[in-house]
Parts: structure tokens; sequence; C-alpha cells
């Protein structure tokens, strides 16, 4: 089975990633990362930073750019008729499945590596330790498989590229700007967006990537790693079950 779905892997990264999924994926949270961190810093005072603040944040949006990059995937090919290809071929559609979760997985932690290298290169400085990277890893790889479930979800049951289009620009608006990544949740927050962003996944995919990055662990570190992995599995369960349910064709 594993070297079939390591060809997968490769196909999906071969025919989807180009110049423009460059830009959406590394690009543009790079310029998120330089000119918000750089930017907003100047805004700081009593020797906080920003950077530091967003830098773990735009790691952990990177899971959910890796799954939008998963969903968009299986829609590509339900649209254009290669997941009916594939599957006549030597695959299942377990092997199709794998093959999407594990591309999300490692488009996820490749983003978030790069925007750590860049932070790093703009912060000079770093103190991290074998347990806080082990943590970033756990969660950005949870992340990926709940996100990239929550769009393959999405990509199984939409039947048209207007509607797949709006929902994707729309969760990912939602989800990112009403979250931890950009801003800590405090109480000077509206209430009503306060409770968006305490029950936004992302939210705590941005902590739980904040905590290892700063090398800082409490009992809330663990219970919400806990409520991840739980909430990982559950919707990978529910996207695995759409999914086999799923029409191979959009029409």
């Amino acid at each position: 089975m594993m070297p079939k779905i390591a060809r997968l892997i490769y196909r999906n990264f071969a025919i989807n990633v180009d110049a423009s999924t460059l830009t959406v994926l590394i690009a543009m949270p790079a310029l998120y990362v330089i000119f918000f961190g750089l930017g907003y810093q100047s805004m700081m005072s009593g020797g906080s930073s920003y950077l530091s603040f967003l830098a773990p944040g735009i790691m952990a949006s990177q899971a959910l750019m890796a799954g939008l990059f998963t969903g968009g995937m299986l829609w590509s090919d339900r649209r254009w008729g290669m997941l009916a290809q594939i599957l006549v071929s030597p695959f299942s559609r377990l092997d199709y499945l794998v093959g999407l979760i594990v591309t999300s997985i490692s488009i996820g932690l490749i983003g978030s590596a790069a925007m750590l290298a860049i932070a790093l290169a703009l912060l000079q400085s770093f103190n991290f330790t074998l347990i806080g990277v082990s943590l970033m890893v756990i969660t950005l790889t949870l992340g990926s498989v709940f996100f990239g479930s929550l769009f393959l979800i999405i990509a199984a049951l939409v039947k048209s590229s207007v509607t797949f289009n709006s929902l994707q620009n729309i969760l990912v608006f939602a989800l990112d700007f009403a979250s931890t990544v950009f801003y800590p949740l405090s109480g000077s927050i509206p209430l009503p967006m306060r409770i968006l962003m305490a029950a936004n996944p992302l939210t705590y995919v941005a902590d739980l990537t904040r905590d290892g990055f700063f090398n800082e662990f409490t009992a809330s570190t663990a219970y919400q790693l806990i409520g991840l992995a739980v909430a990982s599995l559950l919707l990978l369960y529910g996207a695995a079950a759409v999914y086999s349910k799923m029409k191979i064709y959009t029409q």
C-alpha cells in the first residue's frame, strides 16, 4: 500500500503545485510575517514583540491553507474526471484518501517550516527545545488533518464550482481572522467575536503552536492538544464516511 500512496503523493505535488499555488501557500503568508510583523511592531510598547507573536500564528494558518489545497485537489479531480481515471488504475478509494491526507500534512509542515525560517531570520534569535518543537509538529499535523478533512467534506458534497469557491473563500477569511492568528483573545474584543474566536479550531492550533514556539506548557496546553486530537480524528472519520459515498463526478 505504501508505494502506491507515495506515488499518489508525488502525483498530487507534481500536478497541483505551480507558481500560483506557491504564491498562495508561501508568498502571501510570508508577506504577512514580514510586513505585519515589522509594521505593527512600531505600535508595540514595553519591549513586547508583535513579530514573535505573529510568527507562530502564521505557522498555524498553514494548516488551514493545507486543508484548502487538499479540498481543491479532490474538487479538481472530480470535476475534470481525473478521480475516475485514478480509481480504474491500481488505486483504491482508500489509497486516494490517504494520499490526500498525507499530502495535506506535508504541505502544512512544509509551509510552517518556511514561515518559521523567515521569522527566525527577522528575529535573529530563538530558544527552542525538543518538547517545544515536538508540540509544534504534532499540533500542525493535527491541524492539517482537521482542515484537510473539513475541505474534503465540502469538496465531496458540493456540485457547483461557484458554490465550492464561495464556501472556501468565506471559510478561509472567517477562520483566519476570527482566531488568535493575528491578535490575542482578550476582553477588549467585542463579545460576539470572542465567542467566534473561542469556537474556532484555528485558535487552538495557533495557541498550541505558540506554546511550543515559546516553550510555555500548562495544563491548558494538554487539554487543548487532546481536544484538537479528538476533533481531528472525528472530522477525519466524518470525511471518510462522506467520501466513501461520494459520486466520482461532480455532475
